[in-house]
C-alpha cells in the first residue's frame, strides 16, 4: 500500500470542497437529472470524480464516454453513504486482508441487509457493492451502456479483456482511480 497517497487522499477527503469551476466543468459532460445524482455524492467524492477525469483530460483523453464514467464512476456510494472513517476502514480492511490471506465472501443477505450490518462490515459491504448500485441507477436513467459497463466494472480485475476498446478505456480509469 502506498501510505504516502493514502495519507494525501485522507487530508483531500477532510477538506475536499468542489469549487465553482468543477461544477462547470461537470455540467459539460452530465445532464441536468446526472448532476442531480452528482451532487448527492459526498463532497469529497465529487472532488475526487473530478479529479479522476480531469487525469484524463491532462493524459489527452477526450472521449465523452470515458470522460462522463470517470465522474460517475463511485456514484453507487449515494445509496449507502459513508463517513470518512469508513472509507478509511475500507483500505485498511483490504489491506490487513491481503496480509493476512483472507477473503471475505459477501453474499446477497450482506447486500440486501447493509444497513443492518456490524460497524466494520457495512463499509466493506458498501465497497464491494457500490458498482453494482451505480450501474443499476445508470441504467435506469438511461444512460449510454458503455458508460453503465465502465461504472459497473471500474473495481475488477478478473475476466477482463483489457486489449478490447472498453477494456482499454476501463483500465485507464481504473488507473486514473488510483491515483486522484
Amino acid at each position: 500500500m502506498n501510505w504516502r497517497y493514502r495519507v494525501w487522499q485522507f487530508w483531500n477527503a477532510l477538506w475536499a470542497e468542489p469549487r465553482s469551476e468543477d461544477r462547470q466543468f461537470v455540467k459539460q459532460f452530465l445532464s441536468a437529472e446526472l448532476i442531480g445524482l452528482f451532487e448527492r455524492l459526498d463532497r469529497s467524492e465529487q472532488a475526487h470524480a473530478v479529479r479522476v477525469c480531469r487525469r484524463l483530460m491532462a493524459e489527452g483523453e477526450t472521449s465523452p464516454i470515458l470522460l462522463t464514467a470517470a465522474l460517475l464512476h463511485d456514484i453507487g456510494k449515494i445509496c449507502y453513504p459513508l463517513q470518512l472513517w469508513e472509507r478509511v476502514w475500507i483500505v485498511l480492511f483490504a489491506w490487513i486482508s491481503r496480509k493476512l490471506g483472507i477473503k471475505l465472501k459477501l453474499t446477497n443477505e450482506d447486500l440486501e441487509s447493509v444497513s443492518g450490518v456490524t460497524w466494520w462490515k457495512r463499509p466493506v459491504v458498501v465497497g464491494q457493492f457500490h458498482p453494482q448500485w451505480g450501474a443499476e441507477m445508470l441504467r435506469n436513467q438511461g444512460v449510454d451502456e458503455r458508460i453503465v459497463w465502465l461504472v459497473e466494472h471500474h473495481q475488477d480485475t478478473d475476466g477482463i479483456n483489457f486489449d478490447s476498446p472498453e477494456g482499454v478505456w476501463l483500465r485507464k480509469l481504473r488507473q486514473a482511480d488510483h491515483t486522484s
